[in-house]
């Protein structure tokens, strides 16, 4: 091997190894771009080696570049000129020069470049076979200098490497295709190169020994190529036809296959286009990929094909909201309730549409909305809430005659009857006492049944979303002390202690005070039921952004079986034939519905004949809420009449009250309590009738039903509150419903529901009477000058004497000055002065009422102390 020749294959092989890296790197960068013209460069100088050489064969020229850098020796082997590669390496080195500056440039078709590239292949393989077969010219021409073995081996080599480059494009392409023609190729490609050089050394070798003459040899040549390609045929036709009957055959499994895929997607599709459900399934790009006819029909979108469509062009509100919700974190599930057509309601819950990939782990492909209508539903839950409310209601007007009778018997009985019976007999004294237990017993199951219809109105309310709750800023521990004092006489009777666990300054919380302290009265009051001797622990913890509050009793514990019953419906765990404290089964679910409405959690841990542990948690409420100038006004009112009134006035002498109910017994009830006071009684039977009385005797007092024929309690109260004849005259509603907001909007006095208790009434009516034509003197202190004028404004038209004051020096000064019955003070204002210390402690106001308007929105917070 000549000097130039190693040079050429050096230059060439560190030309292909760049235009290598080249490709590895990124498109149109630099770095590739200085790659691709430096293996192009060094390509060109290959092709000027071979060029300039075949020049100087040619032309006899001598252009000195033989022995440019090495000199050679003067008796070189097959040598016509000093240094000086062979023609056939010449004429090599220019066609690969060429095919590697085709590569590097990105000239022509790759097959340009192959070609070439086989063509060296081809001279470099005879020059191999000249030497196998010991035949000169294959290897060298004339007296020029003659090709090396090593040199037709590079060539080869070189030329492979070059047809190997770009393996899946051109002629070569064919080989590495992952086909039967690719397998085919592949496996005859080796056997086409190797045999026919070895058979013909064999013919040659024969030829030589004079075994046999040219025209013998050349036929053994012909045969034993015959039958050697004859063998390789039958081999790849044989592994061909394999492979053919294994394609036939997952070509039918796969038809198989494909039929059942489509009788499987028939099959679901029918699925979705009969489900009651509306399907919806959303793409990455918010468009409908799939929906169902129960959508279209829940939409009102019948005739219209969705497929494509943006879903904000075709959806709005509730439903787009849920999407891009589900876009921000595919992983969760939402539901939520919208509006469908034609009044009804659904029930939409929506998730994302993930996969696993092993490479680039769960990746979203969208979303499914599924859409219940549940309209049907929510009608049925309407009317079980509305029966149940009905006959609940339907039960208070008998129950209210029959403890109101039963009360007015027992007095009458104890009062004129029992002092007058001569008690020496035995059994005359032993009757009297039965029937005075008797009389108890019917009162305490009146009770009682009262007690079962509010559960159940209670919770009915709840289910319906017809319960109103006021929400404020509450110590939750100052409740805890309040239930825990109100149950004081149940521990009393029971002989069992109390403990509290309450720390001091605990956060605040937002809830509605009365239902909290229903929880706490509830729990507490089912610890001591069932507790004979020991203690009932109440306990308030802060655990993290919650309170949570224990209340642990030492009592006959709840069996691993009963646990999950306890806050179900109607429930009373254990032995139901065993004499066990009584209940209605309904003030723990009562109790579950508050806590779980104020966004917490309740539970109970138990161990049969150890005791019990009901919980419950509380979020605290938000830090850094802002003032809110929304008032509850209602709510307001509300605190103002049930606070701001003198004592009952007793003297009842010439006081008028008409009674106004359209059951006669009921009327006859309230007449009886009323004249027993010493009031004189009218009725009426009717709202016009009450209207027509009310007109002409202008009474002290109205107590007034609210259920009647003809015209409605609250009809009634509203004519005679616009009346300037009747505004004046207080009303008592005294009703079955539970309705307090609409009659203090309407500006009734009292709101009582039967059952009713006569003392409470008795109680309402005198204090309502001790008012006389005078107003209660209220002062307002507020230093925002539209809820100052908002509240005057409303106050004022609802008979009181209003008084104002913007900051807290007026404020003391009108205080002083006007003694009212009542300050509504700012409580932020409140906190900051000490008003309410300094008026009481300092100017002796003790006696007056503080309503203090908190920053929590729709929070009036009433004084805990009422004089």
């Amino acid at each position: 091997m000549k000097a130039n020749t190693a040079i050429g294959f050096i230059l060439g092989g560190v030309s292909l190894c760049l235009w290598h890296t080249q490709q590895m790197l990124v498109r149109r960068s630099r770095d590739r771009l200085r790659l691709t013209y430096l293996s192009l460069a060094l390509s060109a100088i290959v092709f000027a080696i071979g060029l300039l050489t075949l020049v100087q064969y040619i032309h006899g020229f001598n252009f000195g570049i033989d022995e440019l850098f090495f000199k050679d020796d003067l008796d070189a082997v097959g040598t016509s000129a000093p240094g000086r590669m062979a023609p056939n390496s010449a004429f090599n080195f220019l066609i690969v020069g060429l095919a590697g500056m085709m590569l590097a440039g990105n000239y022509w078709k790759t097959q340009a470049y192959q070609l070439l590239s086989l063509s060296a292949f081809l001279v470099a393989f005879l020059g191999f076979l000249g030497y196998a077969y010991q035949v000169k010219t294959l290897y060298g021409i004339g007296s020029y200098t003659q090709m090396a073995l090593h040199t037709a081996i590079a060539f080869m080599l070189y030329s492979v490497g070059l047809l190997l480059a770009q393996s899946d494009r051109g002629l070569m392409a064919v080989f590495t295709i992952d086909n039967a023609g690719g397998l085919m190729a592949r496996r005859l490609a080796p056997a086409a190169i190797a045999i026919p050089p070895f058979l013909g050394a064999l013919i040659l070798f024969g030829y030589r020994q004079r075994a046999y003459d040219t025209e013998i040899g050349l036929s053994l040549l012909a045969v034993l190529n015959i039958v050697v390609f004859a063998v390789l045929t039958w081999w790849n036709a044989k592994s061909l036809s394999r492979l053919d009957i294994k394609r036939q055959r997952a070509e039918a499994q796969s038809r198989i296959d494909a039929q059942a895929a489509a009788q499987a997607l028939a099959h679901l599709s029918a699925i979705v286009d009969n489900l009651a459900d509306g399907l919806l399934v959303i793409d990455l790009n918010g468009r409908v990929a799939r929906f169902n006819p129960a959508l279209v029909k829940m939409f009102g979108l019948e005739g219209q094909d969705l497929t494509g469509q943006d879903c904000e062009s075709v959806f709005k509100g509730q439903l787009i909201d849920l999407v891009g919700e589900i876009q921000k974190d595919p992983k969760q599930v939402l539901t939520a309730e919208i509006d469908l057509v034609h009044g009804h309601w659904g029930q939409a819950s929506i998730a994302g549409i993930v996969t696993a990939d092993d490479r680039h782990g769960a990746q979203c492909l969208g979303s499914v909305l599924l859409i219940r209508d549940v309209t049907a539903e929510k009608q049925v839950d309407r009317m079980k809430t509305d029966f149940i409310s009905t006959v609940s209601h339907e039960l208070r007007t008998p129950l209210t005659s029959v403890l109101g009778f039963t009360k007015i018997i027992q007095k009458k009985l104890e009062d004129n009857i029992f002092p007058l019976v001569p008690v020496e007999d035995r059994k005359v004294k032993r009757t009297i006492r039965q029937v005075g237990d008797n009389i108890e017993i019917i009162l305490s199951e009146g009770q009682r049944l009262t007690a079962l219809i509010n559960d159940v109105l209670d919770i009915a309310k709840m289910e319906a979303g017809k319960i109103e709750w006021h929400l404020e800023s509450l110590d939750l521990g100052e409740i805890a002390r309040r239930a825990i004092l109100t149950t004081t006489s149940l521990f009393e009777s029971k002989g069992i202690v109390c403990e509290a666990d309450i720390p001091e300054n605990l956060p605040e919380i937002l809830a509605d005070r009365h239902r909290l302290l229903q929880v706490f009265i509830n729990l507490i009051s089912n610890a001591v039921k069932f507790t004979d001797r020991g203690s009932v622990t109440c306990r308030i913890d802060r655990e993290g952004d919650r309170l949570v509050v224990r209340i642990v009793d030492t009592g006959i514990g709840i069996a691993p079986d009963d646990l999950d019953k306890v806050f179900e419906k109607f429930k009373q765990v254990g032995e139901t034939l065993t004499d066990k404290p009584k209940g209605t089964g309904l003030g723990l679910p009562i109790c579950k519905q508050i806590i779980e409405y104020h966004g917490g959690e309740i539970g109970v841990e138990s161990e049969l004949g150890c005791g019990s542990t009901f919980f419950f948690s509380l979020p605290l409420a938000a830090a850094g809420s802002e003032r809110t100038q929304k008032l509850d006004l209602d709510l307001l009112l509300r605190q103002l009449k049930d606070r701001a009134l003198p004592a009952p006035d007793r003297d009842s002498a010439a006081k008028t009250i008409l009674v106004v109910d359209d059951d006669p017994s009921i009327r006859e009830y309230l007449r009886q309590e009323l004249v027993a006071e010493g009031y004189q009684v009218c009725q009426a039977k009717d709202g016009i009738e009450a209207i027509e009385q009310a007109k002409a005797l202008h009474p002290h007092l109205i107590v007034l039903d609210v259920m009647m024929p003809k015209m409605n309690g609250f009809d009634v109260a509203a004519v005679l509150k616009n009346d300037p004849q009747t505004m004046d005259i207080p009303i008592v509603i005294l009703s079955i419903l539970e309705d307090k907001e609409r009659g203090f909007r309407i500006g009734i006095d009292r709101y009582l529901t039967k059952p009713v208790d006569p003392e409470s009434l008795i109680e309402a009516i005198g204090s309502l009477l001790s008012l006389g034509s005078s107003r209660k003197k209220v002062l307002i202190v507020d230093e925002d000058v539209s809820t100052l004028k908002t509240l005057t404004k409303v106050l004022v038209a609802r008979g009181y004497t209003v008084v104002e004051a913007s900051n807290e020096v007026e404020c003391i000064e009108q205080a002083i000055r006007v003694r009212p019955d009542m300050i509504v003070v700012d409580s932020y204002l409140s906190e900051q002065h000490n008003i309410v210390q300094t008026l009481r402690l300092e100017k002796g106001l003790e006696n007056v009422f503080f309503l203090l308007l908190s920053q929590q929105a729709n929070a009036i917070a009433g004084d805990s102390r009422v004089e």
